[in-house]
């Protein structure tokens, strides 16, 4: 059996949607034996994970936020969590990305982040 890779992923946005990409990034993350946490406040679980209403509601410990949502949504999550982003690695998806971003993380100097790049293609090391 696969022992599961050491991260815990917190994903912005996962979805039920079984068409989506929201889900098939939880998926791919899943297959690749990553620990995921999805977050919507939409659903009460995803798959079969208990699902978060948001950052705040977690009750474990995760090192990488996924997120897969538009740019300014991304900055309203991330103006309203500073102290929780702190130590936690940030993963963009490209659309999920802007230049206000940017300004942000270089104001609070956080520079562990990953931007313009797919966490289903790439692997991922913090």
């Amino acid at each position: 059996m696969k022992q599961s890779n050491n991260y815990n992923i917190a994903i912005i946005w996962a979805s039920n949607k079984k068409e989506s990409f929201w889900n098939k990034v939880l998926l791919n993350l899943i297959n690749r034996w990553y620990k995921v946490i999805p977050i919507n406040p939409k659903y009460p679980s995803i798959e079969w994970f208990e699902t978060y209403k948001d950052l705040n509601s977690i009750r474990i410990d995760y090192q990488i936020i996924c997120f897969i949502v538009n740019d300014k949504i991304s900055m309203r999550i991330l103006e309203d969590n500073l102290d929780l982003i702190k130590n936690k690695f940030l993963w963009f998806q490209p659309w999920s990305y802007s230049d206000e971003i940017w300004d942000l993380l270089k104001i609070i100097n956080h520079n562990n982040f990953e931007y313009n790049s797919c966490i289903m293609y790439k692997k991922i090391e913090i």
